[in-house]
């Protein structure tokens, strides 16, 4: 009876040995998991700040193009204007030349 007695506490002590060293180790894999994931939203952080300078750049850029396609519009609009207005005073020209001809 002895002997069964010690048998059993020493398998309730190897029982608890076990159970603290799951214990430990589930502390562990806890603490590992935390880690991932404080490194996990700190790079998502890192992202979404990549992201935003990336969208404010490519903001930038577009308003840069689009202020120089409306200048070089107005230019081209203003060659246009200035042909027309030539070739006006040309036809103009023309035609009293034609009239003093006739």
């Amino acid at each position: 009876l002895a002997d069964t007695e010690k048998k059993m506490f020493e398998m309730g002590a190897e029982s608890g040995a076990e159970l603290a060293r799951a214990r430990g180790d589930l502390k562990a894999a806890m603490g590992r998991l935390a880690e991932a994931e404080e490194d996990a939203s700190r790079r998502v952080g890192e992202a979404e700040q990549r992201l935003s300078a990336m969208e404010g750049e490519t903001e930038r850029k577009l308003s840069e193009l689009q202020a120089e396609a409306e200048k070089q519009l107005s230019e081209m609009d203003e060659d246009a204007k200035r042909c027309l207005s030539e070739l006006a005073a040309d036809s103009e020209r023309q035609v009293a030349e034609l009239r003093q001809a006739l």
